[in-house]
C-alpha cells in the first residue's frame, strides 16, 4: 500500500469521526422536552428525505432507471418488518377517531416519538449510506492525493449532521444517550468498512452495490415519510414543519458544496 492510499484510509477514518462528533453534539443537549424532541426528529427527517430524493434516487437513476425498482422493495420490506414485528410506540384507545396508523406517538412526555424499530431502520439505512461514502472518498485518493484530500474535507462536512440526526432519532426512540452515540461509532465503522473495502477489492460489484443503494434509499423513503413526516402535521405553533425544512436545506447545501467543487 503506497502512502497515497494510507492517507486515504486513515482520512477515510477521520471522516467518520465527523458523525461521532454529530452524535456527541446530539446527546449532550441538555435533557430535551418532547416537543424539543419533536423539532429534532423534524430536522432528522428532513435530512434523511433530502439524501434520498438529491442523492440516492439521482444516482440511481443516473447509473440505470431499472434500478430504481430496488428502492420499491426497500420500502416495502421496511414496510412488511414494521407491519409484522413493530408495535405502536403509543397507547391507543380501541374506539379512537382517526386513528393513524404511524409509528410516530402523540407528543407526550412519557413516550417515545418514534418507535425503537424505526430508529433501528433508520440508523442501518444511514450506515448503508455511510458504506458508499467510505467508498468514494477511497476511491478518490486512488484517482489522486489533492482530489482524496478535497472530497475527505466535503464529506467530513456533510457527515456532521448525519451523526446528529442519526442520534437524535435514537434519543426520541427513547435509547439512552449512550446507545444513540454507539449508533454513530456504527457509521463511523461502516464508512471505515467501505475503505476497506475499496484497498482490498479494488472495485464493489456495481449491480451489487445499486441493489444495496436502491434498498436503503427506499427504507429511507419510508422511515422519513412515515414514521417521521407525519409529526411535523400535528399542526399548531409548535409544529416542526420548519424544522423539516430546514433539515433538507442543511443536506442540499453540502451536496451543493461537493458539486461546486466539483466532487458531487
Amino acid at each position: 500500500m503506497n502512502a497515497t492510499l494510507a492517507w486515504g484510509l486513515l482520512l477515510t477514518f477521520v471522516s467518520g469521526l465527523s458523525n461521532l462528533l454529530g452524535g456527541y453534539l446530539a446527546v449532550h443537549i441538555p435533557a430535551p422536552s418532547a416537543k424539543d424532541l419533536a423539532k429534532l426528529v423534524a430536522l432528522a427527517a428532513g435530512f434523511l428525505l433530502a439524501a434520498t430524493f438529491l442523492d440516492v434516487l439521482p444516482e440511481l437513476a443516473r447509473a440505470n432507471p431499472a434500478w430504481l425498482g430496488w428502492t420499491l422493495g426497500g420500502y416495502l420490506l421496511i414496510y412488511i418488518t414494521e407491519n409484522l414485528f413493530a408495535t405502536h410506540a403509543h397507547a391507543e384507545p380501541e374506539a379512537a377517531v382517526g386513528h393513524e396508523h404511524t409509528l410516530m406517538g402523540a407528543v407526550a412526555e412519557d413516550e417515545p416519538l418514534i418507535s425503537r424499530s424505526a430508529s433501528v431502520a433508520a440508523a442501518v439505512g444511514l450506515a448503508t449510506h455511510a458504506f458508499f461514502d467510505g467508498v468514494i472518498v477511497m476511491a478518490s485518493f486512488r484517482a489522486g492525493l489533492t482530489q482524496g484530500i478535497l472530497l475527505f474535507i466535503a464529506i467530513s462536512l456533510h457527515k456532521l449532521p448525519a451523526g446528529f440526526s442519526i442520534a437524535s432519532v435514537m434519543r426520541a426512540a427513547q435509547y439512552r444517550d449512550r446507545d444513540a452515540l454507539l449508533t454513530t461509532v456504527a457509521l463511523l465503522a461502516s464508512t471505515t468498512a467501505g475503505a476497506v473495502a475499496i484497498l482490498l477489492a479494488g472495485n464493489i460489484n456495481e449491480q451489487v452495490a445499486h441493489a444495496i443503494q436502491g434498498l436503503a434509499g427506499g427504507a429511507l423513503t419510508y422511515i422519513a415519510t412515515t414514521d417521521m413526516i407525519p409529526m411535523t402535521h400535528r399542526g399548531g405553533r409548535q409544529s416542526p414543519v420548519t424544522y423539516t425544512l430546514a433539515g433538507a436545506a442543511i443536506f442540499a447545501l453540502s451536496l451543493a458544496m461537493l458539486r461546486a467543487l466539483g466532487l458531487g
